[in-house]
């Protein structure tokens, strides 16, 4: 049983042209996302370290948040295979 979480800068904007801030759930090749509820301008993703560039306002206060959602993600997939139940990715 693979899995891996992951965070993600989904490449579709919304009606403001802004990107949503995700965590990627994949298992099996299957993945899903969770999105946190945030969005940013595509020039403060930093694709290279996947976190939200020094120069967005709130970055500091979002990498804490994106850095502590991949924890609960992790964690969550440690548990499940811990246990070595079958589950549904789209259950996070």
């Amino acid at each position: 049983m693979t899995s891996n979480a992951k965070i993600v800068l989904r490449k579709k904007p919304n009606k403001n042209g802004l990107y949503p801030l995700a965590i990627r759930i994949s298992k099996n090749r299957h993945s899903n996302y969770h999105y946190i509820g945030h969005y940013i301008e595509l020039e403060y993703w930093d694709e290279k370290n996947i976190r939200v560039r020094k120069s967005h306002p709130n970055a500091a206060n979002l990498n804490n948040l994106l850095v502590k959602k991949l924890s609960e993600a992790n964690k969550m997939l440690m548990d499940l295979q811990a246990e070595k139940t079958r589950f549904i990715i789209k259950s996070y």
